[in-house]
């Protein structure tokens, strides 16, 4: 992924999603395509199969496999294929992402995780 001077967001690669029968639908890109349906975005973040973008107002949004949660949303077997927002969170400064899991820093100098807990 990458992110403009505009605040657009630009992935290339591979994307992993499912199609309508709930298979597993994995599509290659070789050139940057835009993500679509976003506001402004002034960081983004990634794991091994799902994306976080954090937009001006500190509100975070999420795609990609939610696996264990990881895009904020209780429904596990769930992939996102556009870009969500992540109900409950309050207004975010920072973000992270690693594997399954996802972090962020609130305004209020909080940190919040979600997605894996294998370690408590």
């Amino acid at each position: 992924m990458a992110l403009a001077a505009d605040g657009a967001i630009l992935t290339w690669g591979l994307s992993v999603g499912r199609d309508s029968a709930g298979n597993p639908d994995y599509r290659w890109s070789e050139l940057p395509a835009p993500v679509d349906g976003l506001p402004p975005v002034v960081a983004l973040a990634a794991g091994d199969y799902h994306h976080l973008a954090l937009d001006a107002s500190g509100a975070v949004h999420a795609w990609g496999a939610n696996s264990f949660g990881a895009c904020g949303d209780h429904d596990h077997g769930m992939t996102f294929r556009r870009p969500a927002p992540i109900d409950g969170l309050p207004a975010v400064r920072a973000l992270a992402a690693a594997g399954s899991t996802s972090l962020a820093l609130t305004a209020a100098g909080r940190l919040v995780a979600w997605g894996y807990n294998s370690q408590g």
